[in-house]
């Protein structure tokens, strides 16, 4: 599972930055972790809406590609990045599992293709 964090106009040092990063990866490793097989990559793209004024300011957008299944888009809004990512992420991997829910793998729909092409019985 490939994972890119994208940031625009955060007001973090670099450290922050590294640190917030890798909190981010791991949560989303955390999220994904039963159904890591199936994702293919996540993105993460992150933006400060109106600078330094503070509020519930922060956006974030997580874009979940799965092998599959369609793509999951999650959206969300807070003040605090670390508590936007955990919940986005909670949020995305549930969708995702439903998604994987309720498309057919192929092996099923060759099952089903199967036998509706089975001849009738003669009994």
């Amino acid at each position: 599972m490939r994972i890119e964090i994208q940031a625009s106009g955060l007001n973090l040092t670099t450290a922050e930055t590294i640190a917030f990063r890798e909190h981010a990866r791991r949560r989303i490793q955390v999220a994904f972790e039963r159904i890591h097989y199936r994702v293919t990559s996540v993105g993460v793209y992150l933006k400060d809406i109106n600078g330094p004024r503070g509020g519930d300011d922060k956006r974030c957008v997580l874009r979940v590609e799965v092998s599959g299944a369609p793509t999951a888009v999650v959206r969300g809004r807070n003040g605090d990045l670390v508590a936007l990512v955990d919940r986005l992420a909670q949020t995305a991997a549930r969708s995702v599992l439903n998604r994987i829910k309720r498309t057919p793998d192929k092996a099923t729909l060759r099952g089903m293709h199967a036998s509706t092409n089975a001849p009738a019985s003669t009994e």
